[in-house]
């Protein structure tokens, strides 16, 4: 995990509703390993928002929404 991602690990982690932190390390992790693998693209993206989202407490969910969508826009 380099330094950014392990920003958004503990930003993410700070906004996830209480009993669903393990589900959230899955996908985040997942996330890492498919941004070194070169296999994170839009598409998956677009899952990993759903996903992650069903997560986060309602109060965040507008923020973390824009964290996503600006690093979507870094991907090709």
């Amino acid at each position: 995990m380099n330094s950014g991602q392990k920003q958004f690990y503990d930003y993410i982690l700070k906004r996830v509703r209480a009993g669903n932190e393990e589900k959230a390390k899955v996908l985040l992790n997942e996330s890492f390993t498919r941004q070194e693998a070169g296999t994170f693209n839009q598409e998956y993206l677009q899952l990993f928002e759903i996903e992650m989202l069903d997560l986060i407490q309602d109060e965040d969910k507008v923020e973390v929404e824009m964290i996503m969508n600006q690093f979507g826009k870094k991907i090709k």
